[in-house]
């Protein structure tokens, strides 16, 4: 008998629904500090936008945070798939191999959304950390802006965006993964 598919546990639900779309035409990047506290893998990401959109050409990366600010994976994503109970479509993606993750570990994850609208929940992050499930976005700081941006063709994410919560979601397995 086939085994089951992996349940992957992420930060924004299903139905769950932005409250701003902004378009976005110049090269930038988005990204927001996640910190997981049970240990597994990230097998991927998600990239949520609106279903009347244009499907993007996206790349997503995982990096450390500050001091470091390196890439330890991409992510290009796949077509979009629609979401339950709402207008969000999520471009998901598979990272290879599978990035082990110990309890505590914070990384930035980042999407390039050239021609595509950035969905986000503005303000989210500025009153303090925000816990759902097993991740914490911690709160956005002037010296650590969570929920930031960049311009540019590449760049970690660092000019101050209002606490934004962006669309940008972690597929996480807390068991060990099969590659899909």
């Amino acid at each position: 008998m086939p085994r089951p598919p992996n349940q992957y546990l992420s930060t924004w639900g299903d139905t769950e629904q932005p409250t701003t779309i902004i378009s976005v035409t110049n090269i930038a990047s988005f990204g927001n500090l996640i910190t997981i506290d049970t240990s597994g893998w990230i097998v991927g990401m998600r990239f949520g936008y609106y279903s009347n959109a244009t499907y993007p050409s996206i790349v997503g990366v995982v990096c450390k945070p500050n001091p470091d600010r390196y890439v330890v994976r991409v992510c290009n994503f796949k077509r979009p798939t629609p979401s339950v109970g709402g207008n969000i479509l999520w471009c998901k993606g598979f990272i290879h191999p599978f990035l082990p993750i110990a309890a505590g570990d914070t990384y930035m994850y980042q999407i390039f959304p050239r021609g595509s609208p950035v969905s986000y929940n503005d303000g989210a992050l500025l009153a303090g950390p925000l816990t759902i499930g097993h991740f914490t976005y911690p709160q956005n700081t002037r010296t650590d802006p969570n929920g930031a941006y960049n311009t540019g063709p590449l760049g970690y994410p660092t000019i101050d965006d209002n606490g934004r919560r962006y669309t940008i979601d972690v597929l996480f397995l807390p068991t060990q993964p099969r590659h899909p």
